[in-house]
């Protein structure tokens, strides 16, 4: 069975990526105009991590935002995740969502993942060569390795992505203003590198909004709250491929006799809810593993999908790692 497993970022909170080819595009300055214009609206905004790269235009747009600051841990600045989750703010600016953490912490976008789970919405900034499609390609460009990546599934997940661009010939004298690139030999500073690097990007964003039609599968929770997350993600999917998509809600076993009240109305406004978005909701009692590969064969599904953040991933991970090994197993 070929399959593509999409694991949602399960979360309350919004993501928002600001996305660009290179550094200097102008991806944080978007977002910090973004926060300040949140926060004249009255949103309660706050700053918890940013680059200001020597930069003082961006350093005059951060005056007047609250700052969470770092948290010092022996030679490294690391973001106060704890600070945060106590302060709580509405919409939090994460500038490099690709950032590298010191090791022994959680990678940048597993905080993030944490932030949104935790009803925080959140504005960042990725450079798209930091994607696992790209990162490989990129650093023949580059001349390195790039070590910070990210999974692509955040650019199909985040509710927003805005591109940042800017011609390679504009970036190119900005780069070369820059303090940190005065007298350095960089491949940024290289009219080639920056006109790859941005066809790249294009392509990679152009490949997301192309038409493919697909099929997927939406393994949902009891837990109503999640079960609308991952219609939504779903719907929003198979909208943009020109899909379509079914639901499966499996029950621990079947009932005996008629459904309760309570049971009926329920399943009668799950169904409703998905209806409205043009899937097709699947009831089926049985185990959870053996009754989604039933269900997989049954509507032929290109992809799965199941939501993870935090405390409270669906499935929860023995029943996924159960239901994952009998898919590579029959794959």
């Amino acid at each position: 069975m070929s399959l593509e497993t999409l694991r949602l970022l399960l979360g309350p909170g919004r993501l928002k990526i600001y996305l660009g080819y290179a550094v200097g595009v102008g991806k944080t300055h978007r977002a910090l105009l973004e926060l300040r214009e949140l926060k004249r609206r009255g949103v309660d905004v706050a700053v918890g991590w940013l680059e200001p790269k020597d930069r003082p235009l961006l350093q005059a747009l951060a005056e007047g935002l609250p700052l969470i600051p770092p948290r010092r841990e022996g030679p490294y600045e690391v973001m106060d995740l704890e600070a945060i989750l106590a302060r709580r703010p509405s919409t939090l600016l994460v500038d490099e969502l690709a950032r590298r953490n010191p090791p022994g912490y959680p990678r940048r976008h597993e905080e993030v993942a944490r932030l949104l789970e935790a009803g925080i919405s959140v504005l960042t900034t990725l450079n798209a060569y930091h994607l696992e499609s790209l990162a490989g390609a990129a650093e023949a460009y580059l001349g390195h390795r790039v070590e910070e990546r990210v999974p692509d599934s955040l650019l199909e997940e985040a509710d927003e992505v805005v591109l940042v661009d800017l011609p390679p010939e504009d970036l190119l004298e900005r780069l070369r203003r820059l303090p940190a690139y005065r007298g350095v030999h960089s491949p940024l500073l290289s009219l080639s590198t920056l006109r790859a690097l941005r066809e790249m990007t294009l392509r990679r964003v152009a490949r997301s909004l192309e038409p493919s039609f697909e099929r997927l599968l939406v393994l949902v929770p009891e837990d109503y709250y999640w079960f609308r997350r991952l219609v939504d993600y779903a719907a929003l999917r198979a909208r943009r491929l020109g899909g379509e998509f079914y639901v499966l809600h499996p029950r621990p076993s079947p009932l005996l006799g008629p459904a309760p009240p309570l049971e009926r109305e329920r399943r009668a406004r799950m169904e409703a809810y998905v209806a409205e978005r043009g899937g097709t909701l699947l009831v089926r009692p049985g185990p959870l593993v053996p009754v989604t590969l039933e269900a997989l064969r049954a509507v032929r599904a290109q992809a799965l999908v199941t939501g993870h953040g935090g405390s409270r991933p669906w499935p929860p991970p023995p029943q996924l790692k159960g239901l994952l090994r009998r898919l590579e197993r029959e794959g």
